[in-house]
């Protein structure tokens, strides 16, 4: 049999692990949105304004691996023989459309927006775990809406990926002039899919106990 102990220090533990799911969302939350913010914006938000050549390049967006500008002006002041290499200049994000930005940056934020629900809905699962309620039907809900948030969400978020791709780079291809392109073709969070994964084997896990617990609960 469990002590009161035992219940004590269990609920003390599932009360730290709620806290720490807490600062965690809070931590994406805000880490996603300060990304969002700066991509929109243009602007590196957390530098003072004025006075500092501070800018926001376009690997803020999470399609572009490497953008850069080509520039070979200064090759006619070379000599005879001698070898002309083109200098880099990094495309900073306000040179993009700010629609194309919007869109290329929808896919984080909705991911963001993913972790954060799951992770407030595991939450809410480990508060009637720790009420000694495990197989509550609010458990199994938690586990259940977290498992389908961050499977879909991840789904989701892949499948948009290429739609920001595709416009950022037909807005690339469109310009003149010497340049440099890396762009992440595929995204996929397998972290993230497992993770719902494994939340959705809990779910289940935990709906064939309070089977069980019912049926034991009728025999006796």
């Amino acid at each position: 049999m469990e002590t009161l102990d035992q219940r004590r220090t269990g609920g003390g533990r599932i009360g730290a692990v709620r806290v720490l799911l807490v600062m965690v969302a809070v931590v994406v939350a805000a880490w996603n949105l300060y990304i969002v913010a700066a991509a929109l914006t243009a602007r590196p938000l957390l530098l003072p304004p004025g006075g500092s050549d501070a800018y926001v390049g376009a690997t803020v967006l999470p399609q572009v691996l490497q953008l850069e500008w080509l520039e070979s002006s200064h090759c006619g002041d070379l000599a005879d023989g001698e070898t002309c290499r083109p200098v880099s200049t990094s495309v900073r994000a306000e040179e993009i459309p700010l629609w194309i930005r919007a869109v290329a940056v929808t896919p984080q934020l909705l991911e963001a927006i993913a972790i954060v629900v799951a992770l407030l809905a595991v939450r809410r699962a480990l508060q009637y775990i720790a009420w000694g309620q495990p197989f509550a039907g609010q458990v199994r809900a938690g586990l259940r809406t977290a498992a389908v948030v961050l499977v879909v969400g991840t789904l989701v978020r892949t499948a948009l990926h290429p739609v920001g791709l595709a416009l950022l780079t037909q807005w690339w291809d469109g310009l003149d002039g010497g340049r440099a392109i890396g762009m992440q073709p595929i995204y996929l969070s397998v972290p993230l899919l497992v993770g719902g994964l494994v939340l959705g084997s809990l779910g289940v896990a935990f709906r064939e106990g309070a089977r069980l617990q019912e049926d034991v609960a009728g025999v006796i």
